[in-house]
């Protein structure tokens, strides 16, 4: 029914369907087999306290569902490296400001 689509939006079954903006009356029933378990996860948490209560979070996630390595690992590297050079200027006596907050989080997704 709406009209269709940028041709950049068009996935890989255009010759079974057509993309679309909605509305629409079908119908789909997705079934799904998922297994559901509880298991651990680790949350790397450290700060570097600062001069007022004030606090800035600096953060990023690990897992990935979709997009692999590229989603959680090119900010995890920035994470990283921002701490690193944190820990330079502390061992060079700076203190900042706010208290600043590191987490990289595990289970995000």
């Amino acid at each position: 029914k709406g009209d269709s689509v940028p041709e950049k939006w068009i996935g890989g079954l255009d010759d079974q369907l057509e993309y679309r903006f909605g509305p629409s009356d079908n119908v789909v029933r997705l079934v799904t087999n998922n297994t559901f378990v509880h298991t651990p996860i680790w949350n790397v948490i450290t700060t570097i306290p600062g001069e007022t209560d004030e606090k800035v979070v600096v953060s990023n996630h690990r897992d990935a569902w979709v997009l692999g390595a590229a989603d959680p690992n090119s900010g995890s590297t920035v994470l990283l490296e921002v701490a690193k050079g944190f820990g330079e200027l502390l061992k060079k006596g700076w203190k900042p400001k706010r208290t600043i907050i590191f987490g990289s989080w595990s289970g995000e997704e």
